[in-house]
Parts: C-alpha cells; sequence; structure tokens
C-alpha cells in the first residue's frame, strides 16, 4: 500500500467550515490571552491547504503544563491540597445567620476565575 492510498482528495465544503470555525475560534473570548497557530498540508505533495500564523513558533502547551508541574511540585510537594475557609461574623440564632459570611480563599485557582464554565460572569 503506498503512500497514494493514505492521501484523500481536500473536501472544499469541509475545508471551509474548518476555516470558519479556526477563524471563529482565533477572534473569540477564550483566545483572549492566547494565540494560536495552525498549519494543513497535502501529506502527498506537502502543500499549504489552510493556515493561519503558519511561521509563528510557540511551545506546546503539553510542554508548558510538565514545566508548571514540576514547579508547583517541587516548591509545593506531592501532597500539597488548596485550602478554603469558610467564615462569618455576627450570631447564629435558631439556624439563622445575623451576620456575614465570607469565603477565604488562600490561592485555589478555580476561585474566581472566569474561565469556568459557571463562573457568574462567563459569557
Amino acid at each position: 500500500m503506498g503512500q497514494e492510498s493514505l492521501c484523500q482528495p481536500v473536501d472544499s465544503l469541509r475545508l471551509s467550515h474548518f476555516e470558519d470555525a479556526v477563524l471563529e475560534l482565533q477572534n473569540s473570548d477564550l483566545l483572549r490571552y492566547g494565540t494560536l497557530s495552525v498549519a494543513v498540508k497535502n501529506a502527498k505533495e506537502g502543500q499549504n491547504i489552510f493556515s493561519l500564523n503558519p511561521t509563528r513558533s510557540l511551545p506546546s502547551a503539553s510542554t508548558l503544563k510538565l514545566v508548571t508541574t514540576a514547579s508547583a511540585l517541587s516548591m509545593l510537594g506531592g501532597d500539597f491540597r488548596y485550602t478554603t475557609y469558610l467564615e462569618y461574623d455576627g450570631e447564629i440564632r435558631r439556624d439563622t445567620l445575623h451576620g456575614n459570611l465570607y469565603i477565604r480563599g488562600m490561592g485555589d485557582p478555580s476561585l474566581g476565575s472566569d474561565r469556568f464554565k459557571d463562573y457568574p460572569n462567563a459569557g
């Protein structure tokens, strides 16, 4: 089985949908602080089919995750857990708090981040 049997002709409708999806992602809030680079080539001839920022050199996300994880493990240890405190002032009478309730986070990255689906300001 030669390489020719592995190559399929370009489906222009699907390519158009893919291009639209990539451009929509590029312009979305998901990439507000990010960068996207895409290159799709014909495997047989090596010619460019679609690209967006094809010459932009970006570190792979997996590599950065490894560096971040290694740094956190080195500094915090493997058994580290974030602590979040639930505090109040005032007094509790008949199972009702007459005062204020506070959540005091100690660095948990998932608290207060608009990158999480159910965060109140998420679009």
